[in-house]
């Protein structure tokens, strides 16, 4: 399994996931790179923050949340992509998510993981290694 690199028009690793527990684990990402339109030099996403009705605008550009549960995870993907890494950090925190958040300045990624996944000895997430 593998996290992909925030990247709008191409596919690259970020991070490769291992797991290592024998109960089923979802794995979901929630991002704003992939599916987008540009406007005025202006980029809004495909996700709609529901507190301000509009695409979220932030720098987290992908939010990945390891749950036991598929439903869950999606959820929860999607809602700490539209608080952004700091707010959505203490959510994670509050409710023991194993999340990584990436934002982007410019052309640098910025990974932020969670206090739980952090701890969490099942997952373990590599940097690819390219020739």
């Amino acid at each position: 399994m593998a996290i992909d690199k925030p990247l709008p028009q191409q596919q690259q690793l970020q991070k490769i996931v291992d797991v290592i527990k024998p109960e089923p684990l979802a794995i979901m990402t929630s991002g704003t790179y992939r599916h987008y339109y540009d406007q005025a030099g202006n980029r809004y996403s495909h996700i709609i923050d529901a507190r301000r009705l509009a695409p979220v605008s932030h720098s987290t550009v992908s939010v990945t949340v390891f749950h036991d549960d598929l439903s869950e995870a999606d959820a929860w993907s999607t809602a700490l992509l539209c608080l952004g890494s700091a707010a959505g950090m203490d959510v994670a925190k509050q409710y023991g998510l194993s999340v990584l958040f990436i934002d982007q300045h410019q052309d640098t990624f910025t990974e932020y993981s969670s206090t739980a996944l952090q701890h969490n000895r099942a997952i373990t997430l590599t940097q690819p290694q390219y020739p």
